[in-house]
């Protein structure tokens, strides 16, 4: 005896399309519960994450898909993690359904596929209106602790073909823990055609840092982007960098954060940065960006060379005697 359709109008189901979008948050999620039914009882604390498209570049907006990320996206810390290597994420919104939107800002030129992490926190983007009179900023300065809440991660890889080419004037330095559990890179300002080592003004200059301590106990993640209205050497820049990220703490959490610039020779200097009490990071990792012309103001994100620059001036092996004297001394300060 054969079946015969049951029309809608007496079931009182109505058939309706589904989306493309609900498809790939299904799919996805169904793919990383499954993973985890599978997994170790000691693992399966770990919230399941999907995420769309599956693979991307600095620059790029992904989705994300959980249970629920809450309602402010500030207090989401999202990464990308393959080994000891990092991709900085933005969060850019939520839609209060368990998705968020998220920008790549960077990736360490040593990445290869890695998950994503998402872990719940406090964070807060500032503008801050008093900032010294050589600084600016054109987006907001972020700052995110950790409480021990929620973690996410995908069971599923993201793909990152680095691309081959590099902006020019764009310098990015990367770095991760030194033998004390220190976040720790160097910065380093090419010589002018003065043979002077000046970031000259409109400068763009960022720093990105996350890191944890045993057992999550301390963690935290920083990025912020500075733009310069006068010259300033590299030791100032340095100073500027730390300055900035330690009032950022301060004013947001009264958190007291370690951050030390040591100079290396005229054009390279070292920062490194502890967690409070000294304890020593066992993860992390911290990104320092120069963008020289001023072509990048206002961008969030933009491929660097990762190399260390050649002087424009290739003879220059001190600083040259017609080098301006500037001073730009930096203390930290509470936002307003």
């Amino acid at each position: 005896m054969s079946k015969k359709a049951i029309p809608s109008e007496i079931t009182g189901i109505e058939k309706r399309p589904i989306s493309r979008r609900d498809l790939l948050k299904v799919g996805v999620m169904s793919v990383t519960a499954a993973t985890l039914a599978n997994m170790p009882k000691a693992q399966a604390a770990v919230n399941p994450l999907g995420f769309c498209p599956i693979s991307g570049l600095p620059g790029d907006t992904v989705q994300l898909f959980g249970p629920d990320f809450g309602s402010v996206a500030s207090n989401i810390s999202v990464k990308i993690v393959d080994g000891s290597n990092y991709a900085f994420i933005r969060p850019i919104s939520l839609n209060g359904d368990g998705e968020v939107s998220a920008s790549i800002i960077s990736a360490q030129p040593a990445m290869q596929p890695g998950v994503f992490q998402v872990t719940m926190g406090e964070g807060y983007w500032s503008m801050p209106g008093n900032l010294p009179s050589q600084l600016t900023v054109t987006h907001p300065i972020c700052t995110w602790l950790g409480n021990g809440g929620d973690r996410f991660q995908s069971f599923q890889e993201f793909d990152m073909p680095m691309s081959g080419g590099s902006s020019p004037g764009c310098y990015s330095y990367w770095g991760n823990l030194d033998f004390s559990g220190r976040l720790s890179a160097d910065l380093i300002v090419p010589f002018n055609e003065d043979c002077c080592p000046l970031c000259p003004p409109g400068t763009r200059m960022s720093m990105r840092l996350c890191g944890a301590t045993a057992g999550q106990a301390f963690e935290f993640e920083y990025q912020a982007t500075l733009i310069n209205t006068v010259e300033l050497y590299t030791h100032q820049i340095a100073d500027a960098l730390c300055t900035i990220f330690l009032s950022a703490f301060n004013s947001d959490f009264g958190v007291n954060m370690d951050c030390v610039q040591s100079s290396i020779d005229e054009t390279r200097v070292n920062i490194s940065v502890g967690a409070p009490g000294g304890s020593p990071f066992v993860s992390g990792a911290m990104q320092l960006e120069l963008l020289h012309g001023g072509g990048g103001i206002g961008q969030d994100s933009l491929d660097c060379d990762s190399q260390v620059p050649d002087t424009i001036a290739g003879d220059c092996d001190s600083i040259g005697p017609s080098c301006p004297s500037i001073d730009a001394d930096f203390t930290p300060f509470i936002f307003s």
